[in-house]
C-alpha cells in the first residue's frame, strides 16, 4: 500500500503575518552560559485574547539580489547550524505572495556567498552584499 502522508520534512514556508502580530520587544536570552538573540512577538487568537510568544534567532538570512538564474533562492544563508537554508518567492493561486523554505546538507557546490562566489566550508556567514538598505521591507514579498 503506498503511504500518501504529506512529507515537509527540511521544508517550510513563511507567511504575512497575521492581522494583530506586533514585535513587542528585541533583545538577548542567556541559557546556561550561551547567549542567543530573542524576539518577543504580541499575537491574538481567533478570539481577540492576546498573548506574548518568544522567538530565538537560528540564522541571518541574506537577500540574494545578484543572480541571472531566475531558479536561484531570492533569500539564503550558509551557516543554519551544520546545513543550508534557502527562500524563493511564490505566489498562491490567488495571489498571496509566500516564501518557500528548503534545508539542504552544505556541500562544495552550495556554499557560495551572496555575490555568488565560492567560500570555504567554515563557521563563517557570508557577508551580504552592500547595499543603500533604507529601512523598508520592500524585498519581503508581504
Amino acid at each position: 500500500m503506498e503511504d500518501n502522508t504529506y512529507d515537509n520534512t527540511d521544508s517550510g514556508v513563511l507567511w504575512q503575518p497575521h492581522a494583530g502580530t506586533n514585535v513587542k520587544a528585541l533583545g538577548t536570552i542567556n541559557n546556561k552560559g550561551v547567549e542567543s538573540d530573542a524576539l518577543m512577538l504580541e499575537q491574538k487568537t481567533k478570539d481577540g485574547e492576546i498573548y506574548n510568544t518568544i522567538w530565538l534567532k537560528m540564522s541571518n538570512f541574506y537577500i540574494n539580489d545578484i543572480t541571472d538564474n531566475p531558479n536561484q533562492p531570492k533569500y539564503g544563508t550558509n551557516k543554519f547550524g551544520e546545513r543550508r537554508l534557502a527562500g524563493w518567492v511564490n505566489k498562491k493561486a490567488d495571489g498571496t505572495p509566500y516564501i518557500k523554505l528548503a534545508v539542504s546538507d552544505r556541500t562544495e557546490s552550495n556554499i557560495v556567498g551572496m555575490n555568488g562566489e565560492k567560500q570555504e566550508d567554515n563557521t563563517a556567514e557570508p557577508l551580504p552584499k552592500q547595499t543603500n538598505y533604507d529601512g523598508s521591507d520592500n524585498d519581503v514579498p508581504f
